[in-house]
């Protein structure tokens, strides 16, 4: 695929985050099933998804969120990516078990 976009879009990193890890997550997984009659791309998408879910998952990263943001629900972002991976990959694990 090729960009329309006429300036550089470099990858941003970042460690800390989990409720907008969640909705890259949901993003990535959705594309993922967008893209299933390219197998090596969705497949890409699945495994970088997997990674940032993680993040998400991390809760270490979850009191890290609670003290620089007021707010505290980030469980919304962490449940729906949970369940747009298990939609894309069959796999349950993604499906929150309350931890």
């Amino acid at each position: 695929m090729s960009s329309t976009m006429g300036y550089p879009r470099p990858p941003t990193t970042i460690s800390e985050g989990p409720h907008l890890a969640g909705e890259i997550a949901t993003t990535l997984a959705v594309t993922s099933t967008v893209f299933e009659y390219d197998i090596a791309y969705s497949k890409k998408l699945i495994k970088g998804d997997e990674a940032i879910f993680a993040l998400a998952k991390d809760f270490a990263k979850r009191e890290l969120y609670k003290s620089c943001y007021s707010s505290t629900n980030y469980f919304d972002e962490y449940m729906l990516g949970g369940v747009s991976l298990y939609f894309a990959t069959g796999n349950n694990n993604y499906l929150f078990r309350g931890n």
